[in-house]
C-alpha cells in the first residue's frame, strides 16, 4: 500500500502525531458521518440550497463511476469566494507552543461544532503511477455535498481499477491525506472585529485592521488540513495538493510543480518532455495542453502526449514525472456555447445558469456571472490525452511563465544555480484565480515556482529543485506570456509590446524540432536568447517588436539590474543558497 492508515499496534500505540490529526480521526468516526462514494456525494449534491441542478448533461458519466441517471451538470454558487486565499493558510509549528495552543483550542471548537452535524466522508486517489500514488480522504457537512463529488472528480474515482493500480504501488512513507472542510465556519476574531469596526471607516480600519473572515490550517507533519469556512471548491483542491506536495518534498521522493506536464513524440520515436510552470491565467494550461497539430502534419513531430494539466511531481530516482490528478479544473473564459471545451464540462462552479427557449435551465461560462468561473472538465477528450496515463518522461525541460517585461518571450537557461534562481523568484502578475483585493491584480511579484500553496520553506524547495535539475540534466525555458519593454517612455505610461499566445504556442514544438538557432545573451551568464532572424520563418516580424533597437538598450539594462536586485534581495530574506544567489550577481556585473 502506498500511503499509511491509522493503526493501533499490539503494544496499544496509535500512529497519530497531533492533536489537529486525532480531530480529523474524530470527526470521520462520528455516528453523523455517512461513509459513501461518488454516487452518493452526486445525490446529496442535488439537494444542496446553493447548487442548481440543471437540464446539461455531463461529458463523461461511466468514466468516473456514477450511476447513467447521475449525468446532470450542477453549478455551485459560491458568493464572494471565488478565488483562492492563500492569505488564510496557517501551517502548525511545534516549536512555537503559544500558536499552538491557540490553534488546537480553535480546531477543538471546530470539532464540537460540528459533530451534530449531517456529514460525508469520502475517499479517492491521487495520481496512477506505482511511483505516486496515495489514499484521499474528504470529509465535508452533506449540506455541502458538491465539494465531496468536485473533489472525487478532480483525483481519482475509487473504482476497481484504481484499487487494484493503488494495492500494487509503492510504500511512499506518508500519511494518509485527510482534508476536513466547514464552509459555514466563521472566524469568532472577525465576528467581533465587525461588531466593533465600520468596515468603510478608512481611519477605523487602519488602526484596527481586519482579521481573515476564513482560515485554513494545515499539520504539514502528518498531512491534515482543516479548510474552515471555505465555499470555494479550489481551497479544496489546492489544500489536499498541498499536504501531498508537501509530503513528497519532505521525503526527498520527488519535486512537487504546480505545473502541466507533457511529451513531444519527434518522427524517430525520440521524446522531449516539457513541464510547464505559470500561475492560473498565466497560460500555463493553453501550452501544457496544445496537441501541435499543424506541426504534426508538418512531419516535425509524430505525436503529443499530454501528462497532467495542474498538479505534478517530477521524481528524483525514476525517469518520470508523476500526474496526481485525473481532471482538470479549469477556467470557463474560453468555454463558449457550443465549443469543444463545453462538451468536456463535468461540473461546474460559478457560472450563469440560464432557462432556454426550449425551458431548459443550461450552463452558460464565458464568466459572466463572475471573473473567475470554473468547471472540472473531462481531460480524456483532449487530443493526445489518455484516460490510463497522466504521466510523462522526467522533464527535458522546465519552462517557467514569467511576466517580467525585461525578457523576451524565449530564454533558455543552461546554468542549472540559475535555473533555481529564475524558479524560486519566478515574477509573475495576479489574477482573479486569486481572492485578493482590486488594488493587488495585476502587480507584478514574486511568487515561488508559481505555487501559493506551499506550506513548506523557500530554500528547502530551492535545494531539491536544483537536485533535480541537475539529476536528470534539465534544461530551463523562461516564456515571458506578458508583454515586452518598449523604452523609457513607454515604461511611464505602463505600455508595452503585447506577445500574443500565438507566438508562446508554436515554441515547444520549434524547441523540440531543433529549429532555434541560439546566442548567448550578453546580460544574463548561463543564457541564451534566439539569434536574430532565426525566429523570422516560424513569426514574421519577431526582430521588429522583441530585438531592442541599440538606443534603448541601455534604458532596459538598467531595469532588467533593477529587476535582478529584487530577485536577489527575495532570495536572501528566504535563505536561500549563495551559490544560487550569485547567478543573479554575476549578471549585475555585466555591461553593454
Amino acid at each position: 500500500m502506498s500511503t499509511i492508515s491509522t493503526k493501533i499496534d499490539e503494544q496499544g500505540h496509535i500512529n497519530v502525531g497531533s492533536i489537529l490529526e486525532a480531530a480529523a480521526i474524530q470527526l470521520f468516526s462520528s455516528p453523523h458521518t455517512r461513509r459513501g462514494g461518488i454516487n452518493i456525494a452526486y445525490e446529496l449534491a442535488c439537494q444542496q440550497p446553493n447548487t442548481v441542478v440543471t437540464d446539461a448533461l455531463m461529458s463523461d458519466v461511466e468514466g468516473v463511476g456514477l450511476f447513467p441517471t447521475n449525468n446532470k451538470i450542477l453549478v455551485s454558487i459560491t458568493g464572494q469566494d471565488t478565488g483562492r486565499s492563500p492569505w488564510a493558510r496557517i501551517v502548525m509549528d511545534k516549536r512555537n507552543a503559544d500558536d499552538m495552543e491557540v490553534l488546537t483550542r480553535l480546531i477543538k471548537n471546530v470539532v464540537r461544532e460540528m459533530l451534530p452535524m449531517d456529514m460525508l466522508a469520502v475517499r479517492c486517489y491521487f495520481g496512477r503511477s506505482k511511483n505516486a500514488m496515495g489514499e484521499c480522504d474528504f470529509l465535508v457537512p452533506s449540506k455541502y455535498a458538491k465539494h465531496a463529488l468536485d473533489f472525487i472528480m478532480n483525483f481519482v474515482p475509487a473504482s476497481d481499477d484504481a484499487r487494484r493500480k493503488y494495492r500494487e504501488s509503492k510504500p511512499l512513507g506518508f500519511k494518509n491525506i485527510r482534508v476536513i472542510s466547514h464552509p459555514d465556519w466563521v472566524n469568532p476574531d472577525w465576528l467581533a472585529w465587525k461588531n466593533r469596526v465600520n468596515p468603510h471607516d478608512k481611519e477605523q480600519v487602519k488602526h484596527d485592521p481586519e482579521p481573515p473572515r476564513i482560515k485554513m490550517i494545515f499539520d504539514a507533519e502528518n498531512n491534515v488540513a482543516f479548510l474552515l469556512g471555505n465555499y470555494y471548491f479550489g481551497e479544496c483542491k489546492k489544500g489536499a495538493l498541498s499536504l501531498i506536495w508537501s509530503a513528497f518534498l519532505s521525503k526527498g521522493i520527488g519535486m512537487p510543480i504546480h505545473g502541466s506536464s507533457k511529451s513531444l513524440v519527434l518522427p524517430d520515436g525520440k521524446r522531449v518532455s516539457f513541464v510547464t510552470i505559470g500561475l492560473s491565467g498565466s497560460g500555463k494550461s493553453s501550452l501544457g495542453n496544445a496537441y501541435h497539430k499543424e506541426f504534426i502534419e508538418k512531419g516535425w513531430l509524430k505525436d503529443t502526449e499530454l501528462g497532467n494539466d495542474d498538479a505534478i511531481v517530477v521524481q528524483m530516482e525514476e525517469n518520470e514525472t508523476s500526474g496526481l490528478e485525473s481532471s482538470l479544473y479549469n477556467k470557463t473564459d474560453e468555454y463558449k456555447p457550443g465549443s469543444f471545451w463545453e462538451k468536456t464540462v463535468q461540473s461546474a462552479e460559478n457560472a450563469l445558469v440560464i432557462v432556454n427557449q426550449q425551458g431548459q435551465r443550461v450552463p452558460y461560462y464565458m464568466d459572466v456571472y463572475t471573473k473567475n468561473g470554473r468547471c472540472i472538465s473531462n481531460r480524456h477528450h483532449l487530443p493526445g490525452a489518455d484516460p490510463q496515463r497522466l504521466d510523462t518522461p522526467a522533464p527535458s525541460y522546465i519552462c517557467t511563465i514569467q511576466k517580467d517585461n525585461t525578457f523576451g518571450p524565449l530564454t533558455l537557461i543552461e546554468d542549472p544555480y540559475l535555473q533555481a534562481a529564475l524558479y524560486i523568484t519566478l515574477s509573475t502578475k495576479s489574477t482573479a484565480a486569486e481572492n485578493i483585493s482590486l488594488a493587488e491584480l495585476g502587480k507584478l511579484k514574486i511568487s515561488p515556482g508559481a505555487n501559493p500553496f506551499g506550506i513548506w520553506p523557500h530554500n528547502k524547495e530551492c535545494d531539491v529543485f536544483l537536485q533535480c535539475v541537475n539529476r536528470h540534466k534539465i534544461k530551463g525555458l523562461l516564456l515571458n506570456t506578458g508583454g515586452f519593454f518598449i523604452n523609457d517612455e513607454a515604461e511611464i505610461r505602463k505600455e508595452e509590446t503585447d506577445i500574443p499566445k500565438e507566438l508562446s504556442i508554436i515554441l515547444y514544438p520549434l524547441i523540440a524540432a531543433n529549429k532555434i538557432k541560439w546566442v548567448d545573451w550578453d546580460m544574463l551568464p548561463g543564457a541564451k536568447i534566439p539569434a536574430p532572424g532565426s525566429m523570422e520563418e516560424f513569426y514574421p516580424g519577431y526582430d521588429k517588436k522583441f530585438v531592442l533597437a541599440k538606443e534603448h538598450r541601455g534604458s532596459h539594462q538598467s531595469l532588467f539590474h533593477a529587476r535582478l536586485k529584487w530577485r536577489i534581495d527575495h532570495m536572501e530574506k528566504n535563505s536561500i543558497d549563495e551559490k544560487i544567489i550569485g547567478s543573479l550577481r554575476a549578471a549585475l556585473k555585466c555591461s553593454l
